[in-house]
């Protein structure tokens, strides 16, 4: 039937609800279920969601064949459509992720491993921009991070930054994701089995005033010691570290960090003043980081002093 199968929108929906059945079912081996989406290929090689499903089945082969072929599937379907879908630039990001760890098993491929890695980060970044408001804009991002940490060895400051982000992409996700949010809890444990081994299994608080002793290091561990006492809902222990991150302006994971603190306290006129100061600082970062933040915040500082016309063009 998939290889007497027409091209066309109707076919291809049939087609896909076909074959994940079959997938999800027991009839049929992982062996059969591949050269079931094989023949399916050669009649619906140009419909873009045909080939998506297809290059999601060829991920799951775990070769550097099948996952090179599936991210080659995927930029041509990108090109048959008539606008960027995040689907498929999830997709393409998860690949690129899969194809770096199956690279870093060779020793001698690190190199291929870090290029993939790196694109596999730029697309999640951007997927995150496109659709806030998914889970799935956040679990294989952090997983990615947390894989990163576990497998490839960096100075403390580089891991203190990814910790920052992993923790920051946790505070967005509760904030903005509605459903599915088990799969962010589940992430929770990953991230805490690493920090076991970050920190040689001593007492995390310990460990990181530890490292708040160290000059270099003091601006990343009062972003992680303030996340630390936020999440134990100890907040009159945060304020310190805010203040003291005042004066550290010149790191710019501080001055992102203020950024965010500050947007969340706005109905104080004088959080307002300083936002909008920071904001003036990171005039790059939001093209490229977090736009959706920036310019929400900006707006509503701006709507707060009633300078309505400087929060539309913010």
């Amino acid at each position: 039937m998939l290889k007497q199968i027409e091209l066309g929108q109707t076919n291809s929906y049939l087609a896909n609800n076909l074959l994940r059945s079959l997938g999800r079912g027991s009839e049929y081996n992982s062996t059969q279920i591949d050269k079931l989406y094989d023949a399916g290929y050669t009649k619906l090689s140009d419909d873009p969601y045909f080939l998506l499903n297809y290059a999601i089945n060829l991920q799951h082969r775990r070769t550097k064949a099948s996952v090179t072929k599936a991210i080659s599937h995927i930029l041509y379907a990108e090109g048959l459509l008539d606008y960027r879908n995040h689907r498929f630039i999830h997709r393409r990001a998860s690949l690129n992720f899969e194809l770096a760890k199956l690279y870093f098993v060779e020793e001698n491929q690190l190199n291929y491993t870090h290029i993939y890695l790196k694109e596999a980060e730029d697309l999640f970044v951007l997927k995150q921009m496109l659709d806030p408001f998914s889970a799935f804009s956040y679990v294989d991002y952090i997983k990615l991070i947390v894989w990163q940490l576990e497998n490839i060895e960096y100075d403390i400051e580089d891991e203190m930054q990814k910790q920052i982000l992993i923790e920051d992409l946790f505070d967005l996700a509760n904030r903005t994701v509605t459903d599915d949010l088990e799969r962010i809890d589940s992430l929770q444990t990953l991230y805490a089995n690493y920090l076991n081994k970050f920190t040689d299994n001593k007492d995390y608080k310990q460990y990181m005033d530890e490292l708040y002793q160290n000059a270099r290091l003091r601006p990343y561990a009062c972003i992680l010691l303030h996340n630390y006492h936020l999440q134990k809902e100890e907040f009159e222990k945060c304020d310190p570290y805010v203040s003291e991150m005042e004066s550290m302006q010149e790191n710019f994971e501080v001055v992102k960090f203020l950024f965010k603190i500050y947007g969340r306290n706005l109905h104080n006129v004088n959080t307002r003043v300083k936002l909008l100061q920071l904001g003036r600082k990171i005039l790059n970062w939001k093209k490229k980081d977090n736009p959706l933040r920036y310019y929400y915040f900006k707006f509503m500082a701006e709507s707060y002093n009633f300078n309505y016309y400087d929060g539309k063009i913010a």
